[in-house]
């Protein structure tokens, strides 16, 4: 019998698979080899890569099982053999640690059947599946066929920042709908989503964000005009910023006055002067003239802002002239005191 239990054999590969195969019966690993493999000096541990036999290769699918082998020792013997699987591999209940092992050393390649395995499992599927991916993400590229599994995982790629310009590569390869809020993603990878993997469900982000969104202010403008019924359901979030873009582009009356009625309040003077100018030239000319007979067209958005004006006491009113809208203004005091008397003496 090898003397395991004093460490007088020298650990080797060899003398691992004798153990394996004589004593254990090529059966599980038993505490005295795992423990011989633990105590073993890492720069002492021989692994003779030409000794390859079934031997070996049994030796090795119990290894890998082997939870209590010291992650050294489990990293060297698996780097240093070079096993793996190319398909196959059905191991559960392994540590995160040890499976990370296996995909650091390539012990489990990218294939479909590893792949589709580690997803039915729910302890790989949630820990360890990303950094498969990750690790192999030009082989997973190749097998992306834009499936279900492949879009969910494509999401979760995309809120990191590890695979770089692959999510270029794999968003070419995907028709799914992809958010760009609280990712890891450059301009051009949020432009390209923009362009051909649209998220509905981001206009609220984008309208909550646009400040910070600047430099894709373009995109987000052409996706807003295009969906404003969604735009208005998050209204409430508009910015100084986003209202005068608003002003100045293709947006419907209805959106224009619903906006102006929801910001107005938290403008300053620069600031409501800033859209007012682009919103309603007409009604700028007037206030800053103070000119009550000049014609506003009569529509949604004039009235929401001349409503505006009266709330906030800066005309008396406005009254409707066939079709059309005038400013009335407060008189200054001095006119009032002298307006006849009508009173009976």
């Amino acid at each position: 019998m090898i003397l395991f239990t004093d460490l007088v054999v020298e650990c080797n590969l060899h003398n691992l698979v004798e153990y394996h195969s004589k004593i254990l019966k090529e059966g599980k690993l038993d505490d005295t080899l795992i423990y011989y493999i633990n105590k073993t000096p890492l720069d002492d541990f021989d692994i003779n890569k030409n000794y390859k036999s079934d031997y070996v290769r049994k030796f090795l699918n119990k290894f890998i099982e082997s939870d209590n082998i010291d992650n050294e020792p489990y990293r060297k013997v698996l780097s240093e053999t070079g096993w793996h699987y190319k398909k196959g591999f059905n191991k559960k209940g392994l540590s995160i640690d040890k499976m990370k092992i296996l995909i650091d050393t390539n012990c489990i390649r990218m294939s479909l059947e590893n792949l589709n395995f580690l997803r039915s499992d729910e302890h790989y599927k949630n820990s360890v599946i990303n950094d498969f991916i990750i690790h192999n993400i030009e082989e997973y590229i190749e097998l992306f066929d834009d499936s279900s599994s492949f879009r969910n995982e494509l999401a979760e790629l995309l809120k990191g920042e590890e695979i770089g310009e692959a999510k270029i590569k794999l968003l070419e390869k995907s028709k799914g709908t992809y958010s760009i809020s609280g990712n890891y993603l450059t301009n051009t990878e949020k432009q390209y989503i923009l362009e051909n993997n649209f998220d509905i469900n981001d206009i609220g982000y984008m309208v909550s964000h646009y400040d910070d969104l600047a430099e894709i202010k373009d995109d987000i403008l052409s996706i807003l005009v295009n969906n404003e019924n969604e735009l208005q359901k998050h209204i409430d979030s508009t910015s100084y910023n986003l209202m005068k873009d608003i002003a100045e582009d293709n947006f419907s009356v209805q959106t224009k006055a619903l906006a102006f009625s929801k910001i107005a309040n938290k403008l300053n003077k620069n600031e409501l002067k800033n859209v007012l100018a682009v919103l309603s030239p007409i009604i700028n000319e007037a206030l800053s003239q103070k000119d009550a007979d000049i014609v506003i067209e009569d529509n949604q958005l004039t009235e929401a802002i001349l409503n505006y004006l009266v709330d906030q006491g800066t005309i008396e009113n406005y009254i409707s002239v066939e079709d059309h809208l005038k400013m009335q203004f407060k008189q200054p005091e001095s006119k009032r005191s002298e307006a006849p008397d009508n009173k009976t003496p």
